[in-house]
This record gives structure tokens, C-alpha cells and sequence, in this order.
């Protein structure tokens, strides 16, 4: 699970360095999330 989130963390900050976009992040954020509880 530490991986995941490792890996996890290390996408969102490569893609927030390409887009340079917070708004999107956070966005991604929430569908993480939101898909988080779905699948639990």
C-alpha cells in the first residue's frame, strides 16, 4: 500500500510539473477518491 501511494504521489507530482494546472490535480483528486470508496 506504501508503494501504491509512493507511486501514486510521485504521477501526481510529474503531471501537476506538466500541466501545471492545481485546478486539474484536484480534480483528479476527488475521482481518486471517489473511486476509492466505491471500490471499498
Amino acid at each position: 500500500m506504501d508503494i501504491i501511494g509512493k507511486i501514486i504521489t510521485f504521477v501526481m507530482s510529474t503531471f501537476s510539473n506538466l500541466v501545471g494546472s492545481s485546478s486539474m490535480i484536484e480534480d483528479i483528486k476527488k475521482g481518486f477518491k471517489e473511486n476509492f470508496k466505491k471500490g471499498s
